[in-house]
């Protein structure tokens, strides 16, 4: 069974902030009302899918999209955190061996 709510918040989100991220200064101007109504909007859709983990109705627990009950284990969160460090540093490795072939 698939949580498409939080998966539909989730994904909002991460596009709102995309999209904030790279209009804004060059597109957009940072003070315009559509680069601040991206940021309002991701601020919004990450309290919504805070609570949609914590309390989701419709769902049982180990259904959800991500558990929360996983927070409460110190290993996995040392875990996640290992592997989204390590993913950016691979990222910017990756990046600064290829940036001198791709921009001069």
């Amino acid at each position: 069974m698939m949580d498409w709510i939080s998966l539909a918040i989730f994904f909002g989100g991460t596009t709102c902030f995309t999209m904030a991220v790279n209009f804004g200064g060059t597109v957009y101007a940072f003070d315009s009302g559509s680069e601040i109504a991206l940021w309002v909007m991701t601020g919004i859709l990450l309290i919504a899918i805070i609570l949609t983990t914590i309390y989701h109705p419709g769902v049982t627990k180990e259904n959800r999209m991500y558990p929360a009950h996983f927070l409460r284990r110190h290993v996995l969160v040392n875990l996640q955190l290992q592997l989204f460090l390590v993913s950016g540093v691979m990222l910017v490795s990756l990046l600064l061996n290829k940036a001198p072939e791709l921009f001069f």
